[in-house]
């Protein structure tokens, strides 16, 4: 799936992206990387390989006024782009509130 698809969510037209497991680079294209990322990890190859390590699943941090707060983020995990902020949905509630475009 590629980051521009389009869909409404509670009146808004939001992109999205689905994680398959396989997309982690373009994901974190479509996230964009935290500000620590190039700290933690000297390559996207390390991150890659260490998200496939502890089961394809990764965090995806976000601004919070008490400090940053993350999502876990599952293979088969919608993230959906609403005004600016990154919401993370399961594929049964990214059918319930989402309408592709």
């Amino acid at each position: 799936m590629k980051a521009e698809n389009k869909c409404v969510n509670v009146d808004n037209v939001c992109t999205f992206i689905q994680y398959t497991g396989d997309n982690l680079l373009e994901v974190l294209e479509f996230t964009g990387r935290h500000p620590e990322f190039d700290s933690w990890f000297y390559s996207d190859e390390e991150y890659v390989k260490y998200v496939k390590d502890n089961g394809n699943v990764f965090k995806l941090f976000r601004p919070h006024p008490l400090g940053n707060r993350y999502d876990e983020v599952n293979v088969g995990d919608y993230i959906i782009d609403i005004l600016a902020y990154k919401l993370v949905v399961t594929e049964q509630q990214f059918n319930k509130r989402c309408i592709v475009l």
